[in-house]
């Protein structure tokens, strides 16, 4: 046992500065951790059933980070031009159509989809000869 701590002497006295300043900042996180406690032990259950599904998923996220990696470059230099297309868009999406001879105020709404618009017969072609 004393040939152990001989030589955790020196690793300790290393750490002795940086637990000295670390003790304030975890006196001041202490109530905020005993505040969190009751939400963390009801998220354990949670946690507990999630975490089949994370093993299975974890080879996936492995094989997929690779390509995810690269293609971060690409999305941060995306961000810039989608922020600015978003104020467009909205106006976009703001803008609605008079129905054209009807009263004011009258607005068209766009067509809702229904699944027998996809069924309706549309126009037929007729073949020309010459």
């Amino acid at each position: 046992m004393l040939p152990m701590l001989s030589r955790m002497l020196p690793v300790l006295s290393h750490m002795l500065p940086v637990l000295s300043h670390m003790l304030p900042v975890l006196s001041r996180m202490l109530p905020v951790l005993s505040r969190m406690l009751p939400a963390l032990s009801h998220m354990l259950p949670v946690l507990s059933r999630m975490l089949p599904v994370l093993s299975r998923m974890l080879p996936v996220l492995s094989r997929t980070l690779p390509a995810l990696s690269r293609m971060l470059p690409v999305l941060s230099r995306m961000l810039p031009v989608l922020s600015c297309m978003l104020p467009v868009l909205s106006l976009i999406s703001a803008l609605r159509v008079p129905c054209a001879g009807s009263q004011p105020g009258l607005y068209m709404s766009p067509q809702p989809y229904t699944p027998h618009t996809l069924t309706q017969p549309g126009p037929t072609l007729s073949p020309t000869y010459p």
